[in-house]
């Protein structure tokens, strides 16, 4: 039963996806350095693409669900970007960090925001794109649970890119004038964070919900 669940279904597809990238995850663990990094970016990258292969992803046949599938890719993509990067920003707004590299910081930030740009409108687009393939408008008919959590989920990620819209234009530029901006920063982004919890979650409910 397992044997035709693996290989005759898009479950099961899946699976497999998964192992290879635990496996490129678990070499990452004895490689070289260089070879660390892009066998732990492959591992990455393949697990989140496994998530395409299951649920409403693939709702669709023929050119549509491919549509739909390579769609969903890019957004779990630019999504998995967006908050895995954020523990790393965090990291550098650390006391610590701030005292061993003090002239690090503010590249490191602005190199971050202006790739962040590209991030988070892939993430705006592609998430417009994967409500319309599911439901075919945007999801204003709340007597569904599933239009009313994908609306909540929405207006989670809406903050999130306010306060990273906020954090660009105003916190980073005055970082170099005003001490208070690197606490507010730090702040904001542990916010982003805990944003990204609830939308995580209520994206987890969505999966088992049907959308109308």
């Amino acid at each position: 039963m397992l044997a035709a669940v693996a290989n005759g279904t898009s479950i099961g597809t899946a699976w497999w996806i998964q192992l290879i990238a635990v496996c490129l995850l678990l070499f990452s663990v004895t490689l070289s350095e260089r070879m660390r990094l892009l066998a732990c970016i492959a591992g990455s990258g393949i697990m989140l693409t496994s998530l395409a292969l299951t649920g409403h992803a693939v709702m669709h046949e023929g050119w549509t669900g491919l549509l739909h599938q390579a769609n969903d890719v890019l957004h779990v993509w630019s999504v998995g970007a967006w908050i895995g990067a954020l523990p790393i920003v965090l990291m550098v707004l650390s006391d610590r960090y701030r005292r061993v590299y003090p002239d690090m910081v503010n590249t490191i930030l602005r190199r971050f925001s202006n790739i962040g740009h590209a991030v988070v409108a892939l993430v705006f687009l592609t998430g417009l794109l994967n409500t319309l393939l599911i439901l075919g408008r945007l999801p204003l008919d709340f007597h569904f649970r599933y239009q009313a959590l994908l609306t909540m989920k929405i207006l989670v990620a809406g903050a999130m890119m306010a306060i990273a819209v906020f954090n660009r234009y105003v916190l980073v530029p005055s970082m170099r004038h005003h001490r208070h901006a690197l606490r507010q920063l730090y702040r904001l982004t542990l916010a982003e964070i805990l944003l990204s919890w609830v939308a995580l979650m209520l994206l987890a409910w969505l999966g088992m919900l049907q959308p109308n």
